[in-house]
């Protein structure tokens, strides 16, 4: 990861509405590869709940480029981070996603359900 993806990602998870909005688009400008392993630990943190929104509106913007990261988190042993999957995944609105939102609709946790 580059030392200016390392600086943007510190601004991610911002409470400030438009300085995480800069943030997000100043990301979407690098390979998305170089970050994916940050949004999916940003997912996974169940104690920064600013982090996890502002992953999880990177994934949103990603849009169909988020479906390979978005494809591993879908199969996580938590059942949070599968449920904030499913939601990116009905938020992105891709169909190319629907057997991913299939095996979610049949997963064993209600609230992933």
């Amino acid at each position: 990861m580059t030392r200016e993806i390392e600086n943007i990602i510190k601004r991610l998870p911002e409470q400030d509405w438009w300085a995480r909005r800069k943030a997000i688009a100043d990301l979407l400008g690098y390979p998305e590869e170089e970050y994916f392993g940050y949004l999916e630990a940003g997912i996974r943190d169940h104690e920064n709940a600013n982090l996890r929104n502002a992953a999880m509106e990177v994934y949103k913007a990603l849009g169909r480029e988020a479906l390979p990261s978005l494809t591993g988190l879908a199969k996580d042993a938590d059942p949070e981070v599968r449920l904030f999957t499913a939601n990116v995944l009905c938020s992105i609105g891709d169909k190319r996603s629907l057997p991913l939102l299939y095996t979610l609709m049949k997963d064993a946790d209600a609230n992933v359900r």
